[in-house]
């Protein structure tokens, strides 16, 4: 399974990716909107897990941007964020995004999620 991870704290987005890869996943990364844009767009992830604060251009944004693209319509995309106006946001108005975790979350709680959106995912 094709994962991208779109963060912009390099840390975080380390540690992100050796949890992804121990849990057998095929990992790409991103460090902004923009960047996570053009890679969904070249390497047709399985699931992404997205950061909503993002340089240049933030996750909403670019997850408008990656629905656009046919091939990447039903890609399931896991918003995370440590902002409860982003959380709150979704829960009222839940754009077209598969899931939402509030930061800090614990490996446990990611890999639950990263694998219900993993299991029969059809995103091509």
């Amino acid at each position: 399974m094709k994962l991208l991870i779109v963060e912009d704290e390099e840390d975080l987005r380390c540690l992100l990716r050796e949890i992804a890869k121990v849990a057998g996943y095929t990992v790409f990364e991103a460090a902004t909107g923009t960047s996570a844009v053009e890679t969904a767009r070249n390497v047709y992830p399985d699931v992404i897990l997205m950061d909503v604060n993002l340089p240049e251009m933030d996750g909403w944004s670019a997850m408008k941007a990656i629905r656009e693209t046919v091939s990447l319509h039903n890609v399931p995309i896991i918003f995370c964020s440590a902002s409860h106006e982003a959380s709150l946001r979704h829960e009222k108005h839940p754009p077209p995004h598969s899931s939402f975790l509030l930061k800090p979350f614990t490996v446990e709680e990611l890999l639950v999620v990263l694998r219900h959106h993993s299991d029969g995912n059809t995103g091509q």
